[in-house]
């Protein structure tokens, strides 16, 4: 086996990453069953495949764990962000992506992502707080799955409230959206959107095509390495911005303004 050394922690993988059709993860975690035909056109054929280390099973342990069933309820139980094996080893990951690009580039994937224009995007559903969210112009509209958009740079930062280092996006819009769709129940505080970063983004891990292989819901997973990112868009769902009266719907703030300036 060949160990690499590069940043924050020695990995020991073989010839390639992750291809063990019968890995053996950390009990109660169990790849689906699907893994194991399915590995073998990533991983480029039966004669690529091998047994995986055991850093490849802890860190595809800490996978599952974070993208599976097991990381939908992980906040129930008090626990926050991406297990810390996946922290650990995510720069190097990220150094490795074009040595096994169909397990670790988010660009390199037979499921189509959505894209802005003509570029693909990572999406991931947030909240903004008022005082952020009144400053940005949502004036311009574009017909985008019933969204209305800031076009270009909104030119802020977010920090994830998770803080952990790990933050998980999708290149399916739709599985975004609905994240928006849940949250708005409850806009007391925060407005919901959706956050647009490029595909390539240097900081983004893991091929969707692969994570569809690790978790059970076929969420077009990639994950986001680092704290901070600078949204190439905001997205604001149209119902959103339908009850806020922004974009196009702000015509009907100001007719309601006139009707009642002629009373």
């Amino acid at each position: 086996m060949k160990p690499t050394k590069i940043l924050l922690k020695e990995i020991e993988y073989g010839k390639n990453l992750f291809a063990d059709n019968e890995p053996v993860l950390k009990e109660p975690h169990k790849v689906p069953t699907w893994f194991k035909d399915n590995i073998l056109s990533l991983a480029g054929g039966e004669d690529k495949l091998e047994r995986n280390t055991e850093d490849e099973n802890l860190l595809l342990t800490a996978l599952r764990k974070f993208t599976g069933p097991e990381g939908i309820y992980a906040s129930d139980r008090g626990e926050v962000g991406a297990p810390q094996e996946l922290i650990d080893s995510a720069n190097t990951l990220l150094s490795l992506k074009s040595k096994f690009p169909k397990i670790l580039d988010p660009t390199v994937s037979n499921i189509q992502p959505r894209s802005i224009g003509s570029t693909p995007m990572a999406f991931r559903g947030a909240t903004l707080p008022y005082s952020t969210f009144d400053k940005l112009d949502w004036d311009k509209y574009e017909d985008l799955s019933d969204l209305i958009y800031v076009k270009n740079d909104p030119g802020i930062e977010v920090s994830p409230r998770s803080g952990k280092g790990i933050h998980s996006f999708t290149t399916a819009l739709n599985i975004a959206l609905n994240f928006s769709i849940r949250a708005k129940d409850d806009m007391s505080t925060r407005v919901p959107i959706i956050i647009a970063i490029p595909l390539d983004d240097p900081r983004l891990l893991f091929s969707p095509t692969f994570t569809d292989l690790v978790n059970d819901f076929g969420e077009k997973e990639v994950l986001f390495v680092g704290n901070t990112f600078k949204p190439a868009y905001f997205l604001l769902e149209d119902d959103v911005a339908y009850r806020l009266m922004v974009g196009p719907y702000k015509y009907l703030e100001q007719q309601d303004t006139n009707m009642l300036d002629d009373n």
